[in-house]
């Protein structure tokens, strides 16, 4: 009864201009039905410079120099066409679909619980088929609803779920695995996903609809290469490192073991790995996995065993002798057996079964301390690691400074980059003055 009542005294007073609306509201304490507010109307409330964007992205004629209420009207109908909230709603993620999909199927202003609800919100907010309020309620226009609940919002997931695993092939797969690959490598990698099922055939379609902000890539001569490779040196780097090897196509459960986790979490010189940290460090199951994140794509990006290794001394570890060379044995193992950039995808050790023995791929083995603590094991710990083939340089990493910002508390000696700073600032020295 009420919002008939204001209907009525808003025709009574001739009232459409939507400032004078709010002051009406304000002045009678009435409150629009905001699930009965047309898009039009939403979009009056926007600031014109976000309506204007909006109008130039659709391409909508004219845009320029309408009027705002004008404006208002032509992107409304613009943005309620079904192939429009298709597209739009292709930018964004299965995440955001849900919890779209979730307010449609409540017919209601909807409240706002959480950081992450809010922030994708947000995101549809952008695109103008949802709105926020200062009072943390979100609500979705009756038009924009309307024509949501006629569309196949299934197909739309399905969709979205293939650019994501196209997405995900170019952020962490290509750069980690291959540099560059092939075009019809990069289709057949891609199609390793079965649910949904991606086609050979459509890859390309799916890549080239990517926006640009979602696409770390570009095609350069017959290849999908990672946009770092535009960089002329970088590409001279890994275009020599690939040389004359062949490309190994990474199989699904590799694929989907790296999507879920970050890492190889199912590749048992990983599980050993991680099996050794659980039992002789005090770091929870969550750092160690944040660790062996790291360390996967140290070893992917063509880091050497003594910077790789030096991850483990980053993290303070203190090892007793005989677990420092168990250590040493398994980071081995790990580097032995992941698949990196220069070398086309395989692994080290995948690699030595399918190249000429003359092009065999050698594996740097060379522990570098980055801690006086460190050095002080390996150096007694040296001799037994280096009967595994592995060498230890205790003097790469060290310095002895000949000035700092206070001498009073210097000490004499090797520093090396993860003692604390000599001068007393209380920070490792390589993020104070060994900077």
């Amino acid at each position: 009864m009420l919002g008939d009542t204001a209907d009525l005294l808003r025709q009574t007073f001739g009232m459409s201009d939507p400032v004078s609306k709010d002051h009406f509201e304000k002045l009678f304490g009435l409150k629009p039905d905001r699930t009965k507010m047309p898009l039009e109307r939403f979009l009056q409330e926007e600031p014109l410079h976000s309506i204007r964007k909006a109008a130039k992205e659709l391409q909508i004629p004219r845009y320029s120099v309408m009027e705002k209420e004008e404006l208002c009207s032509a992107l409304s109908a613009e943005l309620l066409k079904p192939e429009i909230i298709r597209r739009r709603l292709l930018s964004l993620s299965t995440l955001h679909l849900d919890i779209f999909e979730q307010a449609l199927a409540s017919k209601k202003t909807n409240i706002i619980e959480g950081d992450l609800t809010k922030f994708l919100f947000e995101d549809i907010h952008d695109l103008f088929y949802a709105f926020i309020f200062p009072d943390e309620t979100v609500t979705i226009p009756y038009d924009v609803a309307d024509v949501c609940r006629k569309m196949d919002f299934s197909d739309i997931k399905k969709n979205l779920e293939k650019h994501e695993w196209i997405e995900f092939i170019l952020d962490d797969v290509l750069p980690k695995y291959y540099g560059y690959i092939p075009i019809d490598r990069f289709c057949r990698l891609c199609a390793r996903r079965r649910d949904p099922e991606i086609k050979q055939e459509e890859v390309m379609e799916l890549y080239h609809q990517l926006s640009p902000e979602k696409n770390p890539s570009f095609i350069m001569t017959g290849c999908v290469a990672d946009i770092h490779l535009k960089d002329a040196k970088t590409y001279r780097h890994v275009k020599a490192a690939h040389g004359n090897k062949p490309y190994d196509i990474v199989p699904f459960a590799e694929l989907k073991d790296l999507f879920d986790n970050g890492y190889p979490s199912q590749n048992a010189y990983y599980v050993q790995l991680k099996r050794f940290l659980l039992n002789e460090s005090d770091l929870d199951e969550d750092d160690i996995c944040e660790l062996l994140i790291d360390l996967h794509e140290g070893i992917a990006f063509g880091g050497e065993f003594g910077d790789v290794f030096a991850l483990f001394t980053d993290e303070d570890l203190v090892f007793s002798m005989e677990a420092l060379m168990r250590l040493a044995s398994l980071v081995q193992n790990v580097m032995n057996h992941t698949r990196t950039y220069y070398n086309c995808g395989y692994t080290p050790s995948m690699l030595h079964k399918v190249m000429p023995a003359g092009n065999k791929p050698s594996l740097p083995k060379t522990i570098i301390p980055m801690s006086a603590e460190a050095a002080k094991l390996m150096e007694q710990a040296k001799p037994e690691i280096e009967k595994l083939g592995v060498k230890v340089d205790l003097n790469a990493s060290a310095v002895v400074p000949a000035s700092g910002k206070d001498r009073k508390n210097r000490k004499p000696g090797k520093i090396y980059p993860n003692d604390p700073c000599p001068c007393g600032s209380g920070k490792k020295y390589k993020k104070c003055c060994g900077r």
